[in-house]
């Protein structure tokens, strides 16, 4: 059949016309048999299109099913250059706001999990658009892109991925071309996921281009949006070495423009500099810090444990962990060696000072070591060697000062040593109590001075405190002195309550110290002419007592200074002769004398002033006078005689009679005998 106007006929199973073909209405192709109603997309879309319908009347593509899908086939031979040739399929924007888009529907209520069979129950909804268009939907602002857009959760179409085909930051006016030298493709309420499984993200350009990763504030392509800048840099490539092309991650300022290089790492070496490039770095990490900030810093969030703000695991004991120089420097100023060994210099010269573990326990050095704080330790030694020496000087200087240990001191200028004094006065003073389990001095001259000022109950100078319960000669105190000149102990003191020398003698209750005294002299060596014990007042008599011995509140024996001597006298009662015996008891005799039956000598002997012999008692008790008074204790009356018995006229003549003998007397200076009978005889008229 063959239509005039058209064009149109039938040939080969197909209708065909060589004229454009224009329908009023939609147009159906691959129609199928039956009534079945296809969707046209949301409610209320008219059927206006070309619909190519596909059916599953083929079933499944498994190799034995049978293909029922409509499709629209397009064939190009042409290239698309001055005259678009080539072009399938065109899309004319008709205004200002349309879209040109493909649309792939679904099912808003999905679709039946056994049939398979879409659900239309609440119509259907773009899932997927691609497209263009020019002006924003509120024509408030000029897209220009190119998009593709999938619903978000409300149903509403977003742009996922954008091409713009202007520069959407200065669109072209009216009658300007269309197009941009760099577009700007976004992304938007999107992720960008590269599957390292089966590609990879690729910056690609050749070495004379950089290759950048931009983190921007800016969405634009405005270069004051640049805060970030990742880059594999235009180094030159020479070809050997894999040197050229570094990584660098760029830092920019508010405005976009370059601050500067934070992280570098060169690829020959993989060397890493924060701060500048790490070409040619002479470390495997290369830290420049700004003025005023450290180079590096570890803070710790918590408590490391076990593991360290810094680790180094070197092959050897002499790698070096650390090296410090100051620019400029031949040689290192601090290394820091993997045993722990330090070594300090000035730069230019080789180290000279070191610290390092020199056994197990012990830090040492070859060199000195100034503290100009403090310095403590438990324990401090010269050396391990034998007969080893510690020295401490105050000073290297010639003019010597002092070695401080707390409030103590050593006075290296005056060779002497304070403990509890800064300011010692003699070779050691010792504020305080001094403790040794001995002191030994053996010196020229005065061996020890003790002093004190505490006028304190107890506050003694010096106390000798023997702890031992038994020894024999194990005493508190023992002085012995081969100076034959001098006395072996000298004690003195202006005493006015207590004696000069007190010696207390801790008794036995039970009287078993029987053999003990609080004082015991021993002259020794045969012959000796030493004096036991010597009493003198070389400055004048004393008005007190030379000697005392007191008992149960007596006066058993004082000698007084004026040498009389008083035994058994009251306490402090000054005797009355030369020597007085007070008789104390009517048990006790006052004087007791016992002749030796071997001696010739006297009991006792009275002299006159010209030390002849006047009265004894006699060995056997005897007595012999040269004269003899009665009567009277003061004058003697001899009548010029010698070697005669004088009898005072009696102040009283006995009265009664005498038993077992008579009574001799001189009445008037008659010579009378009274008998025990009573009969008075006159031996002799006056």
């Amino acid at each position: 059949m063959t239509l005039r106007d058209i064009d149109l006929k039938y040939s080969g199973g197909a209708l065909k016309t060589s004229k454009p073909l224009v329908t009023g209405g939609a147009l159906t192709v691959n129609q199928p048999n039956g009534t079945t109603t296809l969707p046209l997309g949301r409610a209320g879309a008219l059927n206006t299109g070309i619909n190519i319908v596909s059916s599953f009347a083929g079933g499944e593509d498994n190799g034995s099913g049978t293909d029922t899908t409509g499709r629209l086939n397009l064939y190009s031979y042409q290239r698309a250059q001055n005259g678009s040739y080539g072009e399938t399929i065109r899309h004319f924007l008709m205004r200002s706001d349309a879209k040109a888009m493909i649309a792939w529907y679904g099912p808003k209520a999905g679709y039946n999990e056994t049939t398979e069979e879409p659900d239309e129950s609440q119509g259907w909804s773009p899932w997927w658009w691609i497209g263009a268009h020019w002006e924003a939907n509120d024509n408030a602002s000029i897209h220009g892109h190119g998009s593709i857009e999938v619903p978000d959760l409300t149903g509403a179409l977003q742009t996922r991925l954008e091409v713009p085909f202007i520069d959407q930051t200065n669109p072209p006016a009216p009658g300007q071309p269309i197009g941009v030298a760099i577009t700007n493709i976004r992304t938007n309420l999107a992720d960008f996921t590269v599957r390292a499984s089966t590609g990879v993200l690729r910056v690609g350009a050749g070495n004379t281009y950089n290759k950048d990763i931009l983190l921007s504030v800016s969405a634009d392509r405005n270069p004051a949006g640049e805060r970030w800048k990742i880059r594999a840099n235009t180094d030159t490539e020479t070809g050997s070495g894999n040197a050229g092309t570094n990584f660098e991650i760029r830092r920019h300022a508010d405005n976009g423009n370059v601050l500067g290089t934070a992280v570098s790492i060169e690829r020959s070496t993989g060397n890493v500099a924060l701060g500048e490039s790490a070409v040619s770095s002479p470390a495997r990490l290369l830290v420049s810090p700004p003025t005023n900030k450290h180079g590096v810093s570890v803070i710790p969030l918590a408590s490391q444990g076990n593991n360290s703000a810094f680790a180094a695991v070197t092959t050897a004991t002499t790698d070096r962990v650390l090296d410090v120089r100051v620019s400029g420097d031949a040689n290192a100023r601090c290394v820091v060696y993997s045993d722990g060994k330090h070594e300090w210099g000035d730069g230019t010269n080789p180290r000279d000072t070191n610290l390092y573990r020199s056994g197990a326990d012990t830090l040492a050095t070859d060199d000195s070591f100034t503290i100009g704080g403090v310095f403590r330790a438990a324990t401090m030694q010269g050396s391990t060697a034998s007969g080893g020496t510690l020295t401490l000087r105050s000073t290297a200087n010639a003019s010597k000062g002092q070695i401080l240990f707390g409030t103590s001191a050593y006075d290296e200028a005056n060779q002497r040593l304070g403990i509890g004094t800064t300011s010692p006065s003699v070779s050691l003073d010792v504020v305080g109590d001094a403790r040794a389990t001995s002191f030994i001095t053996d010196v020229t001259v005065r061996s020890a001075y003790f002093k004190t000022t505490a006028a304190s109950n107890g506050t003694h100078t010096m106390t000798a405190y023997q702890a031992a319960t038994t020894g024999d000669n194990s005493v508190a105190g023992n002085f012995t002195s081969d100076n034959l000149d001098a006395s072996c102990v000298y004690v003195a003191g202006p005493n006015k309550q207590r004696s000069t020398l007190k010696i207390g003698h801790t008794g036995a209750a039970d009287g078993t110290d029987s053999v003990a005294s609080a004082i015991g002299i021993e002259l020794n060596n045969a012959g000796t002419a030493c004096q036991g014990i010597t009493v003198t007042a070389p400055d004048g008599p004393t008005t007190g007592n030379l000697l005392l011995l007191r008992n149960n509140s007596v006066d058993d024996f004082v000698v007084k200074g004026t040498g009389r001597v008083g035994i058994g006298v009251a306490t402090g009662a000054t005797p009355g002769a030369r020597v007085q015996i007070a008789q104390r008891d009517d048990t006790t005799i006052g004087l007791l004398m016992v002749a030796n039956s071997a001696s010739s000598s006297h009991l006792a002997e009275f002299r006159d002033s010209t030390n002849a012999a006047k009265t004894r008692v006699l060995k056997t008790g005897a007595l012999a006078a040269q004269n003899a008074q009665f009567g009277t204790p003061t004058a003697e009356s001899y009548g010029g005689g010698d070697g005669v018995v004088g009898i005072r006229n009696t102040t009283t003549a006995p009265t009664t009679n005498p038993t077992n003998g008579g009574v001799l007397y001189v009445e008037a200076g008659a010579l009378k005998y009274r008998g025990s009978s009573g009969t008075v005889t006159t031996i002799a008229p006056a």
